[in-house]
Order: C-alpha cells, then sequence, then structure tokens
C-alpha cells in the first residue's frame, strides 16, 4: 500500500529537459525545493482540475524517479501526476521532465509550504500558486480511506477515547456509491486494521462478503449525518470521559480557553433522547447539527465531522481536550470567560493559525507514531 496515495502536491514551478539531467543541473534547477521527480510525459491533460488551478498548459507525467525528498515516500515510481509547464516549456508525449514540489498534503486543500515566485490567489492563504495535482487511481483512494480509519480507530484508543467495543467511526468509501466503512461490532478499537473494516450501506447492511459483522443500530446516528451532509465524509462519535461531563452541565462548553474557542467556533447541541436506536430522531439531529462540525450529545457524548478521517480526528481532539480543560478548571476556583467579541475573532483566526491545513499538517505526524508503535493496523 503506497503511503502517497493521497497526497495532493503542489508544484511551484515545472521545468523541462530533452534528456535526462545530471545531479548537478537538478540541483541548480530546484535549488530550493524540496521534493524533485523525473518523468516521461503521457499526454496532454484533459482530467478536471481544482477550481484553484490555473487554466495553463498541463501534461500527464509518469514518474520514474524521485530524485530529491526531504523523507522516504515509499515506491513512488510509476505514479501519474499533472504538471502545469513554464511558458514556453515544450512538452510531447516521450519526451522527460524534471519537476518540483516545495511542499505536500492530504486532502483537497491548497496550502504550499514555501513561498516561490508565483501570483499568490486569493484563496490560498497568503502562501502560494498551486500549479499541479497527484492523478489518483479509484482503487488508491479506497485503500488510503481503509487505512486513515483504520489509523483513527487506533489513535482513539492510544488516547484512551474509545468505550470497549461501543460508539463507532465510520467513512464515506471513495466513489458514486453510498457506501460506507465501519468497525466489526465486538472488535477493541486498538484491533481494527485496513482490511477487517467492514462496508455497509446507508442502513448499516453489509454490501460486501466479510466474516465480521457490523451493529446497525449503533450507525443510526451516522447514517442520518452520512445522509443529510455530503461534505461529512467521516463522523466520528465518541463516549469520552470529559466529553460526557460536560455534556452533562447545563451552560455545556464555555469559552474558558483557546481550545475551548476553536471547538466553539463551530459547535452545535442535540438533547438527550434515549438509546440512539429511532429513526424518528434523525432529522432533529440533522437539524441540529446544520453545517457545524463539532456537537455536543447532551448527556451522551460527542460527534464531529470531517472531509477526512484526519479533520474528524482533529476536530475530535480539540473538542475533548476542551472538555477536559473545562473539567479541571472548574475544581479550580472562579473562572474568567472569553469575551464574546474575542470569540468571534478567533473563528476568523482560526484557518490563519493552522495556515487552514490544521488536520492536513498534523495527520502525518499521527500516522508516524502510530507507526513507531505498531504498524499493524494498515494491513
Amino acid at each position: 500500500m503506497r503511503r502517497m496515495s493521497l497526497l495532493l502536491f503542489l508544484l511551484s514551478l515545472a521545468s523541462c529537459a530533452s534528456k535526462a539531467p545530471g545531479a548537478g543541473e537538478v540541483d541548480t534547477l530546484t535549488s530550493q525545493s524540496k521534493f524533485v521527480f523525473r518523468g516521461t510525459v503521457q499526454k496532454n491533460n484533459d482530467a478536471t482540475m481544482p477550481e484553484t488551478v490555473t487554466t495553463a498548459r498541463t501534461v500527464v507525467v509518469k514518474v520514474q524517479e524521485v530524485l530529491r525528498s526531504p523523507e522516504v515516500i515509499g515506491d513512488f515510481s510509476g505514479r501519474e501526476i499533472v504538471v502545469q509547464l513554464r511558458e514556453g516549456a515544450p512538452a510531447k508525449p516521450g519526451q522527460q521532465l524534471v519537476f518540483f514540489a516545495n511542499g505536500w498534503v492530504y486532502g483537497r486543500s491548497l496550502a504550499v509550504i514555501e513561498v516561490g515566485r508565483t501570483r499568490v490567489p486569493d484563496n490560498a492563504a497568503g502562501l502560494g500558486q498551486l500549479v499541479a495535482v497527484a492523478v489518483q487511481k479509484e482503487e488508491d483512494k479506497k485503500v488510503q480511506a481503509r487505512i486513515d480509519l483504520a489509523a483513527a480507530y487506533r489513535l482513539v484508543a492510544l488516547y484512551g477515547w474509545d468505550d470497549l467495543i461501543f460508539t463507532h467511526i465510520s467513512a464515506r468509501v471513495p466513489g458514486g456509491e453510498h457506501h460506507f466503512l465501519l468497525n466489526p461490532y465486538g472488535m477493541m478499537f486498538e484491533e481494527v486494521t485496513a482490511s477487517s473494516l467492514v462496508k455497509v450501506d446507508l442502513a448499516g447492511n453489509k454490501v460486501d462478503e466479510s466474516p465480521y459483522f457490523v451493529n446497525p443500530a449503533g450507525f443510526t446516528i451516522h447514517s442520518a449525518v452520512h445522509a443529510a451532509r455530503e461534505d461529512a465524509l467521516c463522523v466520528m462519535h465518541l463516549h469520552t470521559d470529559y466529553g460526557i461531563a460536560v455534556s452533562a452541565q447545563k451552560d455545556g462548553l464555555l469559552p474558558i480557553s483557546q481550545q475551548a474557542m476553536l471547538a466553539l467556533a463551530s459547535l452545535a447541541y442535540h438533547d438527550y433522547e434515549g438509546l440512539a436506536l429511532n429513526e424518528e430522531e434523525k432529522p432533529r439531529l440533522v437539524a441540529d447539527l446544520g453545517d457545524k462540525s463539532h456537537m455536543i450529545l447532551r448527556n451522551h457524548g460527542l460527534l464531529t465531522v470531517g472531509r477526512t478521517a484526519a479533520e474528524a480526528f482533529l476536530a475530535m481532539f480539540l473538542l475533548e481536550r476542551a472538555c477536559k480543560i473545562q473539567i479541571l478548571a472548574q475544581a479550580g476556583g472562579e473562572l474568567v470567560s472569553i469575551p464574546d467579541p474575542v470569540l468571534r475573532l478567533v473563528e476568523s483566526q482560526v484557518k490563519a493559525v493552522t495556515v487552514g491545513q490544521g488536520a492536513a499538517l498534523t495527520w502525518p505526524g499521527l500516522l508516524r507514531k502510530l507507526d513507531r508503535i505498531d504498524r499493524s493496523y494498515r494491513d
């Protein structure tokens, strides 16, 4: 399984060569670049590009060799990448190119780690210009989705947020069908692997052969959110100690810490209606969630959503930590609340603080943490 299969490369310039250059030439051409690749032009690009990509001439290049990388990125040979060419740069099928990237992130979002001498688009957080993206095969996306979801389960166990076999994290399978991945019922979170995840439909029924079974009733909350929110590709619902403690407090999450500010910027509440088995509760839960990414289920637990497992996990990390800080602070005396004007200011500052890439920048490090402990979640 390729570690880089979900990477979208952000290439700052593309430099052409009619023959493979030597190492010295590469260093001269790309002295400020983190990643340098050599590949062969396959064809002119006719793939749909993200809206943020400029419409200048692009070609599809098959990677032959990684000439420079600040870290081990696995076997990347054979990967097809869309490369935007410099003005006047020749590129015919079969011709070799040297191209380079200043940084990379997970997901579809926009970020460049180092600023190049390129126009800065309005929506790039002032960091640079997106000029190329990796072309992903559908199967690679599905494999990576499994790996990331299994990693999320392991991380929840690692941080002590699991509740034996109860609660779930679900992720939509990439592609046109409304299928989802869910943990095998009865398996501890620390045991979940990419291959053990069960694919289900929106009703919680298995759609593929699997030796494991799922708890359709436990999928009630998740199916409601997935059905209502196209951007909720991952839904995480947990019964954390501090989350439940705050969910039982009348005033909910208080604006008393910076961590709380980050969660309060997109926080919803839903009143307790008993065990989450009632189909009639779904529209009320969805209405309460609205377009928020964090939710406190009163007297019950926490819920977060994201476009990726990384986003849902980071949202949960922030929410649970804010709850923990609140419970600890309440044991120490009178609390100092942050004024409403500051709360509104922080909401606008969140993207700037994380370069709009909080989850994308955090997730690779979390995967490395898991890899050092136990890589079996990838199996």
